[in-house]
């Protein structure tokens, strides 16, 4: 078996969810995504869409939910797995320390009470601007696995 391919076999979500972060941080400005050129800032949805994907590849027949979220002015998107939050883009609002990986629950995230979750592969359906980003989307994902 190709070394590549072992290693990205071996990944584990909170691997996957550190390689997104540290890949949209060090091309945030080369990313033919939206809203990724001021990175973690104002584009929880589309990073929280690609860490969905980077799973995606690896675990086909994972369930991966977006969540929205009501709390502050706007909305605050984030993935969760297997009921483990994983939020790559926190660390956008000054009164949080930090991004949560791979927690069940977290002091950030309990108060959020007016949540909505729904399966990624729907909200991937229902997105108006995703069809036309599908690729893009594909290739950043197969470049974050592949290292």
């Amino acid at each position: 078996m190709h070394t590549a391919t072992l290693l990205r076999s071996l990944m584990t979500l909170d691997e996957i969810a550190l390689s997104v972060r540290k890949f949209l941080i060090d091309h945030k400005g080369e990313i033919d995504l939206p809203s990724l050129w001021d990175f973690p800032n104002n584009c929880c949805e589309t990073a929280s869409f690609l860490l969905s994907e980077c799973i995606l590849l690896l675990y086909p027949d994972t369930d991966v939910f977006i969540v929205k979220s009501y709390l502050h002015p706007g909305i605050h998107i984030w993935v969760e797995v297997d009921k483990l939050i994983y939020d790559i883009t926190l660390d956008q609002y000054a009164e949080f320390d930090g991004i949560v990986i791979g927690v069940e629950s977290s002091v950030e995230h309990i108060q959020y009470k007016d949540i909505e979750k729904i399966l990624y592969l729907s909200e991937r359906l229902q997105n108006a601007w995703f069809p036309s980003k599908d690729e893009a989307f594909q290739d950043a994902a197969k470049k974050i696995l592949n290292g």
